[in-house]
């Protein structure tokens, strides 16, 4: 069977019954779920349950590519982040590998952006419009950011990073990276290149192979997206006849080293977008000016500096730090960030800027450098006070009225201490007063929280 017959006649036949030596028994096709331009994807019937059998077209299916492959069955990344390759599956001169389905209640964040039926749906179950969920963006970028911190804990590179291979469940912000037979070690090159919109100017521009700080490139375009729903280098570009060039061409221009980032322009915000993102400029001077700098350095300075990209641990801590600040006014819903130096000022108290009321709220101060504002049935995330792992489950929930303060202890895996008695987990701290503290101890590790309630 030539290229040709391969992409257009299935590998296999559903109900067909085909022997898997890596499982040592008969494995059974369901049904045929995914194709592309490199292998299909079906759903197959073990002894054990359900699973997903991905396999290569025999053009890709090398020695080295199988070899590749093995390795990341016998050297597993062991987190739930990941659809992680289990079996070796041979069949002829094709191979690929056994994986775990993706659950039903995840979606691709390609189609969170783009199918408007989907996104809909989801900002009618979180809770509100566009500005509102726009924290719950926030923290699902610092789990995707996560996820990519452990590939490179572990030496590997993912080096095909995109809005179709993260897959996220929006009811719980939990993330999904797929396809992970794209990663090998830093150094090590499996031919993938990534899609163009997502890949580094130096990858476009040369043969360069990608890597971490590629990758790392990637994490931030794929933030931005996730926060913006827009292309950080996709602004007025639809300006310029690019008829008679080549694809090569065109990608060279818009992502290349020439790359233009939409608001490279501080002076003028509107300089770079085209009519249809008038939107994106405000929603960017929204943002607090930490987390506005981080964008606009790593698209700019960045371009060219690979070694000053910002990593996937200090997206982490940006994202927190702009989670941290954000605001829901009680009178008017509407959403505002405050910067770390407003928050360390005790007299501070923010004023809306949509309807001028000021909002009085509580202040947690941790660990003397962390200062993080509890709205109104909100949440304490383990990342605030640097708890191993976890980093975005609820570490207190917090209940704020009539400027009475309690906080419910979520933590499972420390001892939590308010004036000086242990705190059972699930256990409300009610009546909290401005100056008292809350301890955590961790690891032998002690982390003092200052509460201040405005009067």
């Amino acid at each position: 069977m030539n290229i040709n017959d391969e992409l257009l006649h299935d590998c296999f036949e559903n109900d067909q019954v085909i022997y898997c030596d890596a499982l040592g028994e008969n494995i059974r096709i369901i049904e045929k779920i995914g194709s592309g331009g490199q292998a299909e994807v079906y759903k197959i019937s073990t002894s054990t349950g359900y699973y997903a059998l991905k396999i290569w077209y025999s053009r890709l299916c090398s020695k080295e590519s199988l070899e590749s492959l093995k390795k990341l069955v016998d050297n597993p990344i062991n987190s739930d982040l990941f659809i992680w390759p289990k079996y070796i599956f041979e069949y002829g001169k094709r191979f690929g590998y056994i994986m775990d389905l993706i659950p039903d209640d995840y979606i691709s964040i390609s189609k969170f952006l783009y199918d408007k039926t989907v996104s809909d749906n989801i900002i009618d179950n979180i809770d509100g419009d566009f500005s509102r969920n726009i924290r719950h963006r926030i923290l699902w970028s610092i789990n995707i950011a996560k996820a990519l911190s452990i590939i490179h804990r572990h030496q590997d590179s993912y080096k095909d990073l995109s809005l179709n291979n993260i897959f996220i469940n929006i009811y719980n912000g939990k993330i999904l990276y797929i396809d992970n037979d794209n990663i090998t070690p830093n150094f090590e090159s499996n031919g993938a290149r990534g899609t163009p919109e997502f890949i580094a100017p130096e990858i476009i521009e040369s043969n360069h192979k990608p890597d971490r700080l590629s990758d790392v490139f990637s994490l931030a375009i794929i933030i931005f997206y996730m926060l913006t729903s827009n292309h950080p280098f996709q602004g007025n570009y639809q300006n310029i006849d690019f008829s008679n060039y080549s694809d090569d061409e065109f990608n060279k221009k818009i992502y290349g080293y020439e790359a233009c980032f939409i608001f490279s322009d501080l002076n003028d915000l509107y300089r770079h977008i085209n009519a249809n993102q008038e939107f994106i400029a405000s929603l960017w001077q929204l943002f607090p000016e930490t987390l506005r700098n981080k964008f606009h350095y790593n698209f700019t300075i960045g371009i060219n500096s690979m070694g000053s990209r910002t990593s996937s641990t200090e997206w982490m801590k940006t994202l927190f730090n702009a989670l941290s600040s954000a605001v829901i006014c009680p009178y008017c819903g509407e959403i505002h960030f405050f910067e770390p130096d407003d928050l360390r000022n005790q007299s501070f108290k923010p004023v809306c800027g949509d309807c001028n009321n000021t909002i009085c709220l509580p202040i947690v101060r941790i660990d003397k450098s962390k200062y993080v504002l509890l709205n109104n049935n909100d949440v304490l995330y383990r990342g605030y006070f640097s708890l191993d792992d976890n980093e975005t489950d609820i570490a207190f929930k917090v209940e704020y009225e009539c400027g009475r303060l309690s906080l419910i202890n979520m933590i499972y895996d420390a001892k939590v201490y308010y004036n000086n008695q242990i705190v059972p987990s699930d256990y409300i701290i009610n009546d909290i007063k401005s100056g008292d503290k809350i301890y955590i101890i961790n690891k032998n590790r002690k982390i003092e929280c200052y509460i201040a309630i405005p009067k």
